[in-house]
């Protein structure tokens, strides 16, 4: 699980601080969506989610947000997480953001729900930020 989140947050870092063409962005949202599990894709489907991305890297751009670094969970943090639920198995993985906006630097908190699937791959499940 641990390893799907950081692949997961390299992707991201990549939508907020690089340059790409439109064909290039596309394959960047289909790496990232391969990583999601499918109620979060039933809920979400690839077109909108790819809309809705184009909106959110506008509005980073448009504010000077950029993503400097990240980190998740420890693996150890991951194992005491996981649970069993309707027949999957389920952990959190939390995912921290060093962020700049402008010259300032702040730090995002997210926690991520992450499911193993029938074949024993994790996906995430969904994610929101943490509230302090």
């Amino acid at each position: 699980p641990k390893e799907v989140v950081k692949l997961y947050s390299e992707i991201t870092k990549t939508f907020y601080d690089e340059e790409y063409t439109e064909e290039e962005l596309y394959d960047l949202v289909e790496m990232s969506y391969q990583l999601f599990d499918d109620e979060l894709k039933k809920k979400n489907p690839i077109e909108q989610y790819y809309e809705n991305l184009q909106k959110e890297i506008a509005y980073y751009a448009e504010n000077r947000y950029v993503i400097k670094a990240y980190n998740t969970s420890s693996s150890v943090d991951i194992e005491k997480a996981k649970f069993e639920k309707d027949g999957y198995t389920w952990t959190k993985v939390y995912g921290y953001y060093t962020m700049r906006y402008g010259t300032k630097m702040t730090t995002i908190e997210e926690v991520y729900v992450l499911r193993k699937d029938k074949s024993g791959y994790w996906r995430i499940f969904g994610w929101d930020l943490v509230e302090e």
